[in-house]
């Protein structure tokens, strides 16, 4: 992820101190990352999102799109169950 930073902040030739990101809005994004909650892919979505000059917090922006990974075993089982079942006639 600090590559990702880096690669951004080069790209548009600025440094860390005059970027639109926040030392919080990173904190909270690598929380995210650290403890499973989104994917390196959700992580660079949301840093473009907070480059483009969206001050949320990494949970505020996570909440509105809906893109928090689901590991939950059961949680994972219910919604398979519930997309087969809306659609025997395509299984």
């Amino acid at each position: 992820m600090v590559s990702e930073v880096l690669g951004l902040l080069r790209r548009a030739n600025l440094s860390f101190e005059t970027s639109s990101i926040s030392s919080k809005q990173l904190g909270s994004l690598l929380d995210c990352i650290h403890s499973g909650l989104i994917s390196g892919k959700i992580a660079k979505s949301v840093l473009d999102l907070m480059a483009g000059g969206d001050k949320r917090l990494a949970e505020d922006i996570l909440q509105e799109k809906g893109w928090k990974t689901i590991s939950d075993h059961n949680s994972l089982s219910f919604m398979i169950e519930a997309l087969v079942s809306e659609n025997l006639d395509k299984v």
